[in-house]
């Protein structure tokens, strides 16, 4: 009986002779370079999800002093698509209203420490930006990850 292709040792000697082959001829890039590939990777993904958020928070910050009130931060929230309010407001699940309820005043606290009900635009991008939140779907009753750093 012919025996098919190389033996387990010629094809292991082949492997290793070309895997040698493939490291050498393998382009070298430099580690300041490696950094600026990766770092502006990071900031293409920082814009684009800054463009979408900035969209949304314009739509509420009607005098564009970057500024927004309590209520136009839950606005903001809701607008993000991260909740259905209107999911709330047919009163289906009170433990998922009460869920909201709590998280939001979480960020509030954290946004606004010494209610005085004005939210800062920065404030808001370092809070989203620096947790990962995790969200009840109400229509599926799964949780998802938000804003993960």
């Amino acid at each position: 009986m012919q025996q098919r292709g190389r033996s387990r040792e010629s094809r292991s000697k082949y492997l290793s002779k070309s895997s040698s082959a493939i490291i050498n001829l393998t382009p070298k890039v430099a580690f300041h370079d490696l950094c600026d590939v990766i770092l502006n990777d990071q900031l293409s993904e920082h814009i684009r999800f800054l463009r979408k958020f900035m969209d949304l928070f314009k739509q509420i910050d009607k005098n564009s002093d970057g500024i927004i009130t309590n209520n136009e931060f839950v606005e903001l929230y809701t607008k993000m698509n991260i909740v259905d309010i209107e999911f709330f407001n047919r009163g289906e699940d009170q433990e998922a209203k009460r869920k909201f309820d709590k998280e939001i005043d979480y960020f509030l606290d954290i946004l606004d420490p010494f209610q005085c009900n004005k939210i800062i635009l920065s404030d808001i991008i370092k809070l989203f930006m620096g947790h990962k939140v995790e969200i009840l779907d109400f229509q599926t009753s799964e949780t998802k990850q938000y804003f993960q750093s």
